[in-house]
């Protein structure tokens, strides 16, 4: 799995992180919102690491309903 697929998949395994993707509409306001909490990483992989693919994060994002 790569990284872009693994930090999907914690966001969908830590209810806190969904409850943080509900309210937020990009993959740069979710990583916002966390970092005023001290979160700049999940499952060991940094929020701006350069291999994240960033356009389906977005997507991943703007989409999450909590399924």
């Amino acid at each position: 799995m790569n990284k872009t697929n693994t930090l999907i998949q914690r966001i969908k395994d830590v209810d806190n992180f969904q409850n943080m993707a509900c309210f937020c509409s990009n993959w740069e306001e979710f990583t916002i919102e966390l970092n005023e909490w001290g979160v700049q990483s999940a499952a060991k992989i940094d929020f701006d690491d350069d291999d994240l693919d960033i356009q389906s994060l977005d997507q991943f994002i703007n989409n999450w309903e909590g399924n």
